[in-house]
C-alpha cells in the first residue's frame, strides 16, 4: 500500500488542491471567513475543480483514501495529532462530517447558479471560462446564451456570464462573434484598452502583438469604447490577473472608465490604435473608419472557414498574419520587397503552399534552415 507521501507525488496539482481543501472541511476548527472566501474562489475558477471534490467524495469509503486521509491529517494538523475514528466508514454523509458536507454543498450552489452573495458586492459570474487554441487550432464555442465565437489560431480569452452582463476578455488573438439578442445584458468584449459592446449582432476582433485591436462589423450595430485615461503596463497585467483570478473589483472599476467613441455599422472597419490616448482617438475616430466593399470583407473574414485570403496587401502584412498559423521564424531579408502587393486565395494551416507560390509568382527565394528561420528575399 502506498504511503500519503507517495500517494501525493503522483497527485496532480488539482488533485494535490482538492485534498487539501477536503482536508481543511474535515478539520475539528471552523473556517474562518477568509479561507471559506478563498475556496469559493478556487472552486469558481473551474468546473474542474468542483468534479475533483466531488469525485473524493464519492471514493471517500475506500479503506486506502480513508487511510490516506488520517494520515494527510496528521501531517498537517498543528496539534499534532488527529482523531482517528476506529469502527466508522468515513463519508460526508456521516453527521461526525455533516459541517463540511453541508457548507461545501452551499458553496457549490453559489458557484453554479449565483444565489447567494454578499453584501454590497456585485454578483459573481456564474459563467466564468477560459478558451484558448494552439498554434494553427481553430475552436468553435457555443454559450449558454446561443451566442457563438470563433477562436482563431493562437488565441485565448475568458467568458464572464452574470444575470446582469456578458463580458469577454479577450486576452490574445482574434475571435469572431455572433451574439444572440438580450437588450437587458448588454455583451461585451474587452481587449486592451478598448470595448466592442453590442446586444445582437456579428463581428470579428482581433488583439495585434504590438496592443492595437482590429474591428470589423459583420451584421448590425455595435458601440465602440476605449478607455479615458492611461493604464500603463503594470495595470494592464493586473486587470488580465484579474480576469484569471476572479477579483471583480478591479474588474468593474475598469469597466466604469470606458467611454464610448462612436458608433459602427456593418461592414465597416477600423483599427484602434493602443499607444493614442482618448480624446486624440475621439478626435480621429470617424474618418479612421472605413468602408470595406464585399470582396475585402469577405476576404476579412476568411479565417473562419480556414483560409487565408490576400487582395494586395504588402509583403509585410502577409507576413504577419502568417506568424498567426506557424511556429516558424519569417524574416523578410530585403527591405526592397516588403512593400510588394501579394494576392491569391490558401489554406491557412499550409504555409508551405503559400511560400510555393511566393517563389513561383513574385520571383521570390525561400530559404528554410534547421533553426525554424524561414528567409525571403530575392533570388
Amino acid at each position: 500500500m502506498k504511503s500519503f507521501e507517495e500517494f501525493e507525488q503522483s497527485m496532480s496539482k488539482l488533485e494535490s488542491e482538492a485534498w487539501d481543501w477536503t482536508i481543511r472541511l474535515d478539520a475539528d476548527e471552523p473556517m474562518t471567513a477568509r479561507e471559506k472566501s478563498k475556496l469559493i474562489e478556487w472552486l469558481s475558477a473551474s468546473p474542474a475543480h468542483i468534479e475533483q471534490i466531488r469525485k473524493i467524495n464519492e471514493f471517500w469509503g475506500d479503506t486506502l483514501l480513508a487511510e490516506l486521509a488520517i494520515s494527510a491529517k496528521q501531517r498537517k494538523s498543528k496539534q499534532g495529532k488527529a482523531k482517528q475514528k476506529k469502527g466508522i466508514q468515513h463519508s460526508w454523509l456521516n453527521p461526525a462530517y455533516g459541517f463540511s458536507f453541508t457548507f461545501l454543498l452551499v458553496i457549490c450552489l453559489v458557484v453554479a447558479t449565483n444565489w447567494i452573495q454578499p453584501s454590497g458586492v456585485e454578483k459573481t459570474s456564474y459563467l466564468n471560462q477560459e478558451y484558448l487554441t494552439k498554434m494553427g487550432q481553430q475552436k468553435n464555442i457555443d454559450l449558454s446564451d446561443g451566442s457563438k465565437i470563433i477562436l482563431n489560431s493562437g488565441s485565448q480569452m475568458r467568458v464572464f456570464y452574470s444575470d446582469r452582463s456578458r463580458d469577454i476578455w479577450l486576452m490574445k488573438g482574434e475571435a469572431y462573434f455572433a451574439v444572440a439578442k438580450d437588450p437587458s445584458r448588454p455583451f461585451s468584449v474587452y481587449a486592451n484598452k478598448g470595448r466592442v459592446e453590442a446586444v445582437g449582432t456579428a463581428f470579428s476582433v482581433d488583439l495585434r502583438p504590438n496592443g492595437d485591436i482590429n474591428v470589423v462589423v459583420t451584421e448590425g450595430r455595435i458601440a465602440l469604447s476605449k478607455i479615458n485615461d492611461e493604464m500603463g503596463e503594470d495595470n494592464n497585467k493586473r486587470l488580465t490577473q484579474a480576469f484569471v483570478g476572479g477579483e471583480p473589483s478591479l474588474f468593474t472599476s475598469y469597466k466604469k472608465r470606458m467611454k464610448e467613441l462612436t458608433q459602427m455599422e456593418a461592414g465597416e472597419y477600423i483599427t484602434l490604435l493602443h499607444n493614442i490616448d482618448f480624446q486624440q482617438t475621439k478626435a480621429k475616430v470617424t474618418q479612421n473608419i472605413r468602408k470595406l466593399s464585399e470582396i475585402e470583407l469577405e476576404a476579412d473574414q476568411a479565417w473562419r472557414n480556414g483560409e487565408l485570403v490576400f487582395t494586395g496587401q504588402t509583403l509585410v502584412q502577409v507576413v504577419n498574419e502568417l506568424e498567426r498559423y506557424t511556429t516558424e521564424q519569417i524574416i523578410i531579408d530585403d527591405p526592397a520587397i516588403e512593400s510588394l502587393q501579394i494576392g491569391g486565395r490558401f489554406r491557412a494551416n499550409q504555409t508551405d503552399t503559400l511560400f510555393e507560390n511566393l517563389k513561383a509568382n513574385f520571383n521570390l527565394k525561400i530559404v528554410k534552415k534547421s533553426d525554424g528561420k524561414v528567409i525571403i528575399s530575392k533570388p
